[in-house]
């Protein structure tokens, strides 16, 4: 287990945070988001578009609520986000979840979720490579129980893994901003690290390494849970 932090913001918000002395839009600084690492990863159209692009695919096309992203900040410029989520509401309940994956390899899928409920599990097929440890073929099972605690399970014949997120929410401040880099300085560079850390024990256990395979051509896989 890891101790670390991720950020929220409401898309709707997110330029707001701008004009805090840690924390910047499109720019460098102590801590930052840019448009480039999410969506489209194309400043000229926005966070929100993508997102309802993504929604259309699963049959939802005419959401007009409000979206949550809960994933990690730029550090001193630098960023890796393993999985960010997107939390898309409408009338104060959760419609669907996006979950935005991406690997060391520049690559990233989509794996959207509609209608999640507390404690429900549902299989979807793992069609996105990610670990050189792990095959492509299996399943996922996700649960989002509430916005600071997801879960993801990998089942293969391989093995199985399991990943999660739980964290207590706090107020982004000109305090918390400088606390949370001083208490996991260089945190997103330590992400990639750790990553690399893991695939070396398992490479020096002889853990069966599979090669990477070409990326999916479908973007995004969809999961219904009525």
């Amino acid at each position: 287990m890891y101790h670390g932090f991720y950020m929220s913001f409401w898309l709707k918000d997110l330029k707001g945070h701008s004009t805090t002395p840690y924390f910047s839009w499109n720019k460098f600084n102590l801590f930052s988001f840019d448009e480039i690492d999410h969506g489209f990863k194309d400043r000229s159209r926005s966070l929100r578009e993508w997102a309802l692009a993504e929604l259309s695919k699963a049959g939802i096309t005419n959401f007009d609520g409000e979206i949550k992203l809960v994933t990690l900040p730029r550090v001193l410029g630098y960023v890796f986000n393993p999985v960010s989520f997107w939390y898309c509401y409408e009338e104060g309940c959760l419609r669907a979840v996006i979950a935005e994956v991406n690997n060391t390899f520049g690559e990233n899928h989509n794996y959207v979720v509609v209608n999640p409920q507390e404690n429900v599990e549902r299989p979807m097929e793992k069609i996105f490579h990610v670990s050189p440890f792990y095959p492509v073929q299996g399943e996922y099972r996700f649960n989002f129980s509430r916005e600071n605690h997801a879960s993801i399970k990998y089942f293969s014949k391989e093995g199985d893994f399991i990943a999660g997120m739980v964290g207590e929410p706090c107020e982004m401040s000109d305090i918390v901003v400088p606390k949370l880099f001083f208490t996991f300085p260089f945190y997103t560079i330590g992400v990639v690290l750790l990553i690399h850390y893991q695939a070396l024990r398992l490479y020096l256990k002889k853990t069966p390494f599979f090669t990477k395979p070409e990326p999916p051509l479908k973007e995004s896989s969809v999961e219904y849970i009525d």
